[in-house]
Formats: structure tokens, sequence, C-alpha cells
């Protein structure tokens, strides 16, 4: 039988062949990034409890809704341009430029959605509390800020900066809830507004050694940053909607007397998301590794590479369900209190759910780095018309959210792989068909 000394340099060889370059520098980034965030989240629920921790739950959904929603697609769209251009030899710094303006834009027309909606509302949005609606805004422009530092330095390869940018949200926000906790503050408001500052004093701290990236270039059409962007923004909020969408469900679903019942929900599905925070290291370096690999016609490499790394999400989120059914409940109760409480089959369905999510954005992943904007965006509407369907036809209030996260999430799975696969047979050189059927078709069933 081989030692463990001999097992695990092995192991890592095979890790290292499975993801792309850049996941260690931002994997290490992100565990900081998802220890701080589940640290936010265990400290705040502590600290407000069951009820007053539901609209702080609700600030956090709408903030990656609206903040990574909209500008996760102007990350990738900078990430994938940028890695194009280093591999052309020409200057990066026009595409960030563009971007950067069509970000303020995007940015400006939804802070004044937010504004209108606060006064449309009566100024109950957040059950009134002023400081939840200034951390949305803060977050809606410090996710902008991001968004387009962590494209730049993702597609140019500076993997360590990102890791810091990363860590760097994270970081300043629990300390700032550590402050708060330490003063007694049993108020929302506070916390919500460190939510929404944190990214942008992140951000400005890590642009500005990284000036550089925005020397000149070789002019950038504004085609090449626009034509798949209005695709990019349907998916990416359609997906932060399907995963997103069983805190806002329950909340709107709840009755006066189950209102506590979303943060406990909350605190389900942040023990649900594990895999997803760790799958987000290798999203940041996968999309411009497959861009750059796809304009090299190094068509075997993609085909290889990104079938290792479906394997690898797949097995991870099977075992990850399972962890939850065996010993999710204890999990809970240990990190959120006594006060929070779900059920066996509660959390082994947000962490199928979860898992079913992460395969669908492998595979959106894919597409993008295709260039088949559109079709990953029908994935995640289809998938998102389905939760809504049968939450709305369901009747007990969590189960019906989490059955309807879990079908919604397969939906977009499925709809996505056979979009790749049609997408494969009916371009040369794409990645094998065949290939890509037995991929798609054994693990469909799995999560």
């Amino acid at each position: 039988m081989p030692s463990l000394g001999a097992v695990i340099p092995g192991l890592r060889r095979r890790l290292s062949v499975a993801l792309p370059p850049g996941t260690t520098a931002i994997g290490a980034g992100l565990i900081v990034s998802g220890v701080t965030a589940y640290a936010y989240l265990v400290l705040t629920a502590r600290i407000l409890g069951p009820t007053r921790y539901v609209p702080l739950s609700v600030l956090w959904a709408s903030v990656f809704i609206l903040g990574s929603g909209l500008f996760l697609p102007l990350q990738q769209e900078v990430g994938r341009l940028v890695a194009r251009r280093q591999v052309e030899g020409v200057g990066v710094g026009p595409v960030i430029k563009r971007a950067a303006v069509l970000g303020a834009s995007l940015a400006g027309v939804v802070l004044m959605g937010l504004v209108v909606a606060w006064f449309a509302s009566g100024r109950r949005l957040f059950d009134g509390q002023v400081l939840l609606v200034a951390g949305l805004a803060a977050a809606i422009v410090g996710y902008c800020l991001l968004s387009l530092l962590w494209g730049s330095l993702a597609g140019t390869g500076r993997f360590r900066q990102f890791a810091y940018a990363q860590s760097g949200d994270g970081l300043i926000r629990i300390a700032f809830c550590a402050l708060f906790a330490i003063f007694g503050v049993k108020t929302a408001g506070p916390y919500g507004l460190v939510l929404g500052l944190a990214p942008i004093i992140a951000a400005l701290v890590i642009w500005h050694p990284n000036r550089d990236l925005l020397s000149s270039g070789t002019p950038v059409p504004w085609s090449d940053l626009s034509r798949a962007l209005g695709w990019l923004l349907i998916g990416s909020v359609a997906a932060q909607m399907l995963v997103n969408g069983p805190i806002i469900a329950v909340s709107l679903l709840a009755t006066p007397a189950d209102k506590s019942r979303a943060g406990h929900l909350l605190a389900g599905v942040v023990i649900a998301r594990v895999p997803l925070f760790l799958f987000g290291a290798v999203q940041a370096a996968l999309l411009p590794r497959l861009a750059s690999l796809a304009r090299a016609g190094r068509w075997t490499e993609f085909r290889a590479g990104w079938m290792r790394l479906f394997l690898l999400v797949a097995t991870i989120a099977i075992l990850f369900t399972i962890g939850c059914f065996l010993v999710g409940p204890f999990v809970l109760r240990l990190l959120f209190s006594p006060r929070f409480a779900l059920s066996r089959s509660d959390l082994t369905l947000l962490a199928a759910a979860s898992g079913a999510f992460m395969l669908s954005l492998c595979v959106a992943q894919a597409l993008i780095a295709l260039e088949h904007h559109a079709r990953s965006a029908v994935g995640w509407l289809i998938g998102i018309a389905v939760f809504v369907l049968v939450t709305a036809l369901g009747r007990s209030l969590l189960p019906r959210v989490e059955i309807g996260y879990l079908v919604g999430a397969l939906s977009a799975f499925t709809v996505a792989s056979a979009l790749l696969w049609h997408a494969a047979s009916h371009v040369d050189h794409l990645p094998d068909p065949e290939q890509l059927s037995v991929s798609t078709a054994s693990l469909e069933l799995e999560p």
C-alpha cells in the first residue's frame, strides 16, 4: 500500500493538470475571501438573531444580483479581451478604459433606479433602514471597480494581485464587523453599509500599484466590448437570480409569523455554497485560459482541459451533497447557534442545487469562451423560469423554494449542456461532439 508521502505528490500533479493556471494563487485569495465571508455571515447572524437578520440576508442577495450579477460580464469580457490582446502582443489599456466607461454608465443607471425604488416604496425598502440602501448603492460602485480590476489582472496573468484584491474585500469587511461587535451594535444597518464600502476600499488600494495596465495600445472598437455584453448581462443577472432566488423568494412568501425563516434559509444556503466559493477561484482563471486556447486554435487542449475540470467539479458536487446529508444540521447549529435550524432534507436539497448550479457555471464558461454568449444566457433564463414555476406550484414554504432551486439549476445545466454539444457539433475545430455528449450525459443526473 503506497505511503501518504507518495500519494500526496501524485495528487498535486493531477490537480495541477486539471486546474487552469492561476487557480492556486486565486484559490489562496478565495480561501481568505470565503473564510471572511463566512465569518461575516456567522457573526452578524449571531448578533442580530433570525428576525433582524432577514433584511441583511435580503441585502446580501441583492448585492450579488445587482453587484456581481451586473458587473461579472464586464469582468469576463475584460479578461477575455485582455488575454486575447496579450496573445496578439498589443496593449491592453484601451480595453480597460472603454470597459470603465461602460461600467460607469451601467452603475449610474442602476443607482438612479435604486433611488426611484426607494421613494416609490415609501422609503420602506429593506424595512426602511437607509443604511442598508446606502450599502447596496456603495456595493454597486464597488463591484464595478472590482470587476474591472479582476478582469484586467486575470487577463494579464497577475493572479497574485488578483488574490490580494479578492482577499482584501473580505478582510476589510470583517474588520469593521468585529469593531461593530465590540461596541455592541445590534442593528443591521451598519453591517450592511460596510458590505458595500469594503469592495470600494479594496479596489482603490489594489488599482494603485497596477496603474501600468492603463498604458497605451492599439485602439479597441466599441463593438468588441458591446457586441456580447448584452447577452452576458442577461445571463449573469439570471444566474445570480437563480442562485440567490431562494433567499428572495422565502422572504416574499413568508407570512409575518414565518418571517424569521428567511434568516434560517440564508444560514443553510451559506453552508450549501461552500463548493461555490472554491469554484470562484477556478472560474476566474478558467475563462481567460479557455479564451486564449480558443484564440490560438489549440482545440485539443481546450477540450481536454475543460473535460478534466468538469469531472473534478462534478465529483466535488456529489461528495459535498453527501456530506451535507450526513453532518449538515450539526454544522449549521455549530456555526450559527441553535437558534438557526434546518432539517437534513433541507440542507441536502440546497447542497444538491448548489452542485447543479456549479456544473451549469462550468458549461457556461465554455460557451462564453467560444463566444456563444446568447446560448449561455438562454440556459440561465430557462433555469429561472423553471425555478419560478416550481416554486409557485408548491405549498410548504421551505420545500417549495428548495425544490424549485434544485430543478431550476438542473434545467439550466441540461439546457446549457445541450447547447454546448450543438455548438461543438456544428463548428469545425471545436471540441469533439461525441466526447462532449458522453461527458454531459454521464454527469447530467449525478447532482
